[in-house]
């Protein structure tokens, strides 16, 4: 997802309660990872929890299983989130339905402007109230 996108996304919810931020990822998205925690480390005091490069698939799956809510673009994991029925919310730079799937747990949003921030916020506290 677009960094500016996803760190206002992530500050709105923030500002409604307490949660952790878990980042996965392969080794080349290491340098990714470092940039989003510097530009949402200017905004909020959250500690954020970098795995990228630190686990393996069963790691992952564990991480995965363990989500209230995991985002995530159009990647393996989010597929993965999906197949184990954890509330994902899937942010897409472009319409592309071939890569949506269509099930209670799962939304599919266009996340490519900051405008689209509040309906995505809609729909991560649909899916959060979803696991209570």
């Amino acid at each position: 997802p677009k960094m500016d996108v996803l760190c206002e996304l992530l500050g709105s919810l923030e500002q409604r309660g307490d949660f952790q931020i878990v980042l996965t990822g392969a080794p080349f998205e290491r340098e990714v990872n470092k940039e989003f925690i510097k530009k949402y480390s200017a905004r909020s005091k959250s500690r954020i929890i970098d795995l990228a490069e630190k686990m393996d698939i069963s790691t992952l799956t564990g991480v995965i299983k363990a989500s209230s809510l995991f985002i995530s673009g159009d990647t393996g994991p989010y597929h993965m989130a999906v197949a184990l029925k954890v509330p994902v919310l899937a942010m897409f730079n472009f319409i592309h339905p071939v890569a949506h799937h269509d099930h209670l747990w799962v939304r599919c949003c266009d996340a490519e402007k900051i405008e689209r921030v509040p309906e995505l916020l809609r729909n991560a506290l649909e899916l959060l109230a979803l696991e209570t």
